[in-house]
């Protein structure tokens, strides 16, 4: 009889433990998600999982943040615009890990550490290239490089399409307008290195392997040039030589995310790998004002980019 009760015992404190340790698991909330949340959408979306729950709120690669609604989360991120620059409409849905209930908050930016911390659980559909058929182009052998054309190129986002988009303007400017190639500054991304593709850091590739991209694409860098530029650093890193009268200088902005605050657009740009921060278009444009050059060209591939080429513009009291 003794051991009898003692096996009852037992048996009741594991239904106990069981019942109070039950958890929706991640496998629980994922199947969720996909057949249930988000199943009407999943040809057109892209969808990450966390691989651990959050307790905290989730950080967002502006320094915004996500607000966790429970103690305990499953989180989905939810591109709703897989093939848009930032800032644009995305999701993050929490799950409860106890009982499964969720919550959507919307925001307009990835999170941190998506790259480590998520993993793609579905993807939007992607359309197959189009074959294009057309004539290489052949330059002439009376080609003569320009000494007084240069360039910048700021990409502050490492993604495929941005770093395609990098390629085709570097290419166009040596092979169409005959730039030479050390007068194109190429800023890119957080750390000056391509992750996307193959192609590691060469825009001009395969035949001749090199390295085109001169360093990140940060607030600090992009200062430092515009700096040398002007003259300003008697040992330039990026430029050749600082720009004179006869020089003309194109600068595009591709793949820079836009965000306004307050009474002008801001930009954002990597501090490190996982965090960003916002800086007024104007911290950008008026140090621009006193490069000593014949003509300067911009060029901008993000959202807002009137509000952005605003700042630049001559009728808003600037040289450029």
């Amino acid at each position: 009889m003794k051991q009898f009760k003692f096996l009852l015992f037992l048996l009741v404190a594991f239904f106990l433990a069981t019942t109070t340790f039950a958890q929706f698991t991640r496998q629980q909330a994922i199947d969720l998600i996909l057949n249930d949340v988000l199943s009407d959408d999943l040809n057109k979306i892209d969808i990450y999982a966390s691989f651990n729950s959050f307790t905290d709120d989730v950080e967002l690669i502006d320094n915004d943040n996500a607000t966790n609604p429970n103690a305990d989360s499953w989180v989905f991120y939810v591109n709703d615009s897989p093939f848009a620059a930032w800032y644009h409409p995305c999701r993050y849905i929490f799950v409860s890990t106890s009982n499964g209930d969720y919550t959507t908050v919307s925001k307009e930016i990835y999170p941190k550490y998506l790259s480590t911390d998520y993993e793609v659980i579905s993807t939007a559909n992607r359309p197959d290239p189009i074959p294009m058929e057309g004539t290489a182009f052949i330059p002439t052998p009376e080609k003569v490089e320009s000494s007084y054309n240069y360039a910048l190129i700021i990409c502050a986002l490492d993604d495929i399409r941005n770093i395609s988009n990098v390629s085709l303007i570097f290419n166009v400017l040596i092979d169409n307008y005959n730039y030479k190639k050390e007068n194109i500054i190429v800023l890119y991304s957080y750390d000056g290195h391509n992750y996307s593709n193959n192609w590691n850091d060469d825009l001009d590739g395969p035949e001749i392997q090199s390295n085109d991209i001169d360093g990140p694409a940060t607030y600090a860098t992009i200062q430092q040039v515009i700096a040398e530029m002007k003259g300003e650093i008697q040992d330039p890193e990026y430029v050749l030589k600082a720009l004179g009268h006869g020089d003309q200088l194109a600068v595009f902005f591709t793949g820079v995310p836009v965000k306004n605050t307050g009474a002008e657009p801001y930009m954002a740009f990597h501090v490190d790998q996982y965090n960003m921060a916002n800086y007024p278009v104007s911290g950008i444009s008026q140090p621009m004002e006193d490069i000593d050059c014949a003509q300067m060209i911009f060029t901008f591939d993000l959202n807002s980019a009137s509000e952005v080429s605003w700042c630049f513009e001559a009728a808003n009291g600037t040289d450029v």
